[in-house]
């Protein structure tokens, strides 16, 4: 799981990072110095509390001069991302005393770390310019912690690692040192998250060990899962507590954990914690851990490579509603779903050297689709350009509009080649009609214009802000301008678009009511399609 946390100021930053795993006595993991930020500013190996904290004051690490070319108090000393292993790997380390999963754990934070810092940003406001700069370095440092917070006086075993970012990074075109930006890195946290557990599934299977799928993540197979759950305690709590606030949103349930945690526990020893962690298990429990970790022991788990499978089933994922997708989000989908049978090595490659798709750069992301989408999509606008002024209007003389008090239809003719007028509102109603009129013939063809006593207050567009919930029966002018653009149209596909709660199921409703021809209804929800599926089999 990753987690992305600022770290609001100097106080807060020094205060959390100076206690070693929760004050647990005899398990301190030392703290590294990673990135190219730090490798320019001669950082390495272990850290020095003294470096850490000029950081953190926004100092030269060796000389104490100011490092940023600006300096604000109170500015934000950077960001904290979250790593944490799933619980039975947290579990076979404490109670089955694997002592390789953390440094397999830390290999695959650093790895993917590695890939964050090549995208690592800063902003650039010189000579009038509003931009961000790609920079590629960062100064990071990995605080390891063995233990989840406490609850009732006592943690649970949780490996987690805290990559402490600082707010700093050398850009090399204007040779100073800049604040950084995180934005970008924030927003492609899913990807993130997903390149890391991928990473780490496939150390641990180099270790020996079995995964089991779970949702987006993974379990050690063979770790009892009454054991996973009995040390999760921490997660229930917030879980539990954020059920009862109706809270649903992973951050703000982060800010229930950071509000609704106990104190550090001082004074306990790390065999204090076996002692209570056994004693909690059930019989039986000890020896499964302990087996799963022997058998790990006795050689890596050889993995089959779904690349392929995985990014075809990612594409066809995200392009059965969309016509192009980002091509991250195609590599993030392609690991979730081969989790334990994919690298992130191996999916980008796979999606750069297929033949099939297409990628193209729009908004300074690499955007892709394939060539299967795009002939669909050429297939369906030469479908309705071939029918554009083709069949006759759905309407008839003297119809009234549901609703419409007094609104009715009137006949008019139209010569060929005078423009129609076309409210076109979107995309979530697509009527074909299978009445051809003789528009290829001499003469004239009928279409109807609305005769509104009160005068015309159509609208062009479906707007939400319009009240339209009062009296569900009522149709409102924007829909009543939609239903005369169905009624009117001569064309063979007919596009209205809305915003969410403008009413467009109720209108689609009335304008379709009485309608005595074959018509296919295509709605971009399953919710809606399913509604208008049952009204064409009524038809």
């Amino acid at each position: 799981m990753l987690r992305i946390n600022a770290i609001p100021n100097t106080s807060a930053a020094k205060n959390y990072y100076r206690s070693a795993d929760y004050q647990l006595d005899g398990q301190e993991a030392p703290a590294h110095w990673h990135g190219k930020g730090a490798e320019l500013l001669s950082l390495s190996g272990e850290i020095q509390r003294e470096q850490f904290e000029r950081l953190c004051d926004n100092q030269h690490p060796d000389t104490g001069k100011q490092l940023t070319a600006k300096h604000i108090e109170n500015r934000r000393v950077g960001y904290d991302f979250t790593w944490s292993l799933p619980k039975s790997a947290s579990v076979a380390y404490a109670l089955g005393l694997d002592d390789r999963l953390p440094d397999a754990f830390r290999g695959a934070v650093a790895d993917t770390m590695a890939e964050m810092e090549r995208e690592m940003e800063t902003r650039v406001r010189k000579g009038g310019r509003n931009e961000n700069r790609q920079t590629g370095n960062m100064i990071w440092s990995d605080f390891m912690h063995f233990t989840s917070r406490p609850l009732n006086g006592h943690p649970d075993p949780q490996l987690h690692i805290h990559a402490v970012v600082f707010n700093a990074t050398w850009d090399r075109d204007e040779q100073q040192w800049k604040a950084g930006e995180f934005a970008a890195l924030k927003a492609n946290a899913p990807y993130f998250q997903a390149a890391f557990r991928s990473r780490l599934a496939e150390r641990l299977q180099g270790l020996g060990y079995e995964i089991t799928r779970k949702k987006d993540d993974f379990e050690i197979t063979g770790i009892p899962q009454r054991a996973v759950k009995e040390f999760s305690r921490r997660t229930e709590q917030i879980d539990k507590l954020a059920d009862q606030l109706g809270v649903k949103k992973p951050e703000t349930k982060d800010k229930l954990g950071a509000t609704s945690r106990e104190r550090k526990t001082k004074g306990l020893t790390w065999e204090n914690l076996l002692e209570l962690w056994q004693f909690r298990l059930k019989p039986g429990e000890l020896e499964a851990i302990n087996a799963t970790v022997r058998d790990a022991m006795q050689g890596p788990m050889a993995a089959e490579d779904r690349s392929k499978e995985s990014v075809d089933w990612a594409l066809a994922h995200l392009l059965d509603r969309k016509s192009v997708v980002a091509e991250r989000a195609v590599v993030t989908e392609a690991l979730k779903h081969g989790l334990g049978s994919v690298t992130p090595e191996d999916v980008w490659k796979e999606v750069r050297t297929r033949k099939d798709v297409i990628r193209n750069q729009m908004g300074g992301q690499w955007m892709v689709s394939t060539k299967g989408v795009l002939g669909e999509e050429r297939g369906i606008t030469r479908f309705a350009i071939e029918g554009r002024g083709r069949y006759k209007p759905l309407g008839r003389a003297g119809q009234p509009l549901p609703e419409g008090r007094g609104a009715v239809l009137e006949p008019m003719s139209l010569v060929k080649g005078d423009p129609v007028q076309q409210r076109t509102l979107g995309s979530s109603l697509a009527t074909d009609l299978a009445t051809p009129s003789p528009f290829g013939q001499a003469g004239t063809v009928r279409y109807f214009r609305t005769v509104d006593p009160r005068g015309d207050k159509s609208a062009s567009t479906l707007d939400s802000r319009q009240n339209e919930g009062t009296n569900p029966r009522t149709l409102s002018p924007t829909q009543q301008a939609a239903i005369r653009h169905v009624w009117t149209s001569p064309d063979r596909l007919i596009l209205i678009r809305g915003a969410a709660g403008t009413g467009k199921t109720t209108l689609t409703k009335a304008a379709l009511a009485g309608v005595n021809v074959p018509w296919v209804i295509l709605a971009p929800t399953v919710l809606s399609s399913s509604r208008r599926r049952t009204r064409k089999a009524k038809r």
